[in-house]
């Protein structure tokens, strides 16, 4: 079975602009947080991020059709 995969790619740049500004906002917001770790937050946030994006993943590879019948 050959997935064939449509991508909105405005969606995925909108996306990516978001993570990077998510990002971006958590590390200059902690930056001073934890003692010798500056990026103890920022870490902790793209590691989240990349779960996100393989949970995103591993759902847009299942076949919605066959789960209803």
């Amino acid at each position: 079975m050959v997935h064939k995969w449509k991508l909105d790619y405005a969606f995925l740049i909108a996306l990516l602009i978001l993570l990077i500004i998510g990002a971006v906002m958590v590390y200059s917001a902690t930056r001073t947080g934890m003692g010798d770790n500056p990026y103890y937050f920022l870490k902790r946030q793209l590691i989240w991020i990349f779960l996100g994006i393989i949970g995103a993943l591993a759902v847009n590879t299942v076949d919605y059709r066959k789960i209803a019948s």
